[in-house]
């Protein structure tokens, strides 16, 4: 088994395997991203734990089924919450956006399209209708799926990388499969959105939004911009950022602005560059607030980030 510790949440999405991501950290607690890593035979199983909140936007990459399961902390996928009889199916080029809004911790399953593909056959199940995406799958289920992992984890661990533990066990292999194949006949968690009057196509809303932040200058952005590119007023706005994310439209785009001008940083010749005219390129102009809040969110003050960083 592969165990990973980063004080950089960067470095730890970029260990998460089959999905391809961009992510955030959004509070910090503790500078501290673990990720255990192991083959299940056909499986890929991957168990972490974070130091914070973060958002982190993604899909999935490999051909089969990933499972995300939490264990702690509060969680959001795509706006909905994941509550303790949930799990969430992942598709190929499925997008979604999860968030955390504390220290968390959370398991990854991959299950690859060969081993799924039987019980579609054996329950008469077209793949193109399968669900995903939040399904709610009952307290049991999830509890006895976290159990079985959490157990083959920490027996694997015990014994090493040899295949003498649960990893290598066929019938705990048969026993996965059993299990998801009870989530997988379940039907997606599916919600509407409404706010005053009018509803709201939450996705579609969360898209305008980042067409809006990758088109245009951050340090001329401000939140009444994302308002009008949604076309959605500033409360509607509000409600949905606090839904889809945990944060309001402003804590977001200034943490946005935070990992963009840390990017720059990590990037920069401390000889030629100085904090100040970095901060100011992402709208910030009170730069003893920005050290500060920079360091609250980084663990460090962005000088560090500056000088450490540089890749000579």
């Amino acid at each position: 088994m592969q165990i990973g510790q980063h004080k950089d949440f960067c470095g730890f999405i970029d260990e998460i395997k089959f999905l391809k991501l961009q992510g955030m950290v959004s509070s910090l607690k503790t500078p501290e991203w673990k990720i255990h890593t192991l083959n299940l035979g056909e499986f890929g199983l991957q168990y972490a734990s974070g130091g914070g909140g973060s958002i982190t936007n993604g899909k999935l990459i490999g051909d089969g089924r990933l499972l995300h399961i939490p264990i702690k902390g509060s969680c959001k996928v795509n706006g909905k919450n994941m509550s303790s009889d949930s799990v969430l199916i992942c598709f190929p080029d499925f997008e979604y956006t999860i968030s955390f809004n504390d220290v968390h911790e959370w398991l990854n399953l991959f299950i690859p399209i060969k081993m799924v593909k039987p019980i579609f056959q054996k329950n008469g199940v077209s793949e193109n209708n399968h669900p995903s995406g939040v399904v709610r799958v009952g307290k049991e289920t999830v509890c006895r799926l976290k159990k079985l992992l959490l157990e083959i984890l920490g027996t694997n661990e015990k014994v090493g990388d040899s295949q003498k533990g649960l990893a290598g066990n066929g019938k705990v292999q048969k026993e996965i499969l059993a299990v998801y194949e009870i989530i997988a006949l379940q039907p997606p968690v599916t919600e509407v959105i409404g706010v005053g009057r009018r509803l709201f196509d939450r996705d579609q809303i969360m898209q305008l939004i980042n067409n809006k932040l990758q088109s245009q200058s951050l340090d001329k952005l401000f939140v009444e911009d994302l308002a009008i590119a949604a076309n959605v007023s500033g409360r509607t706005l509000r409600k949905i950022f606090i839904e889809y994310f945990g944060v309001s439209p402003l804590r977001y785009l200034t943490i946005y602005k935070m990992h963009a001008a840390r990017k720059v940083l990590q990037d920069s010749n401390p000889n030629k560059s100085t904090v100040s005219n970095i901060a100011s390129q992402f709208g910030f102009r009170h730069f003893g607030r920005f050290a500060s809040s920079y360091r609250d969110l980084f663990g460090e003050l962005p000088l560090d980030t500056l000088n450490n960083n540089y890749k000579k």
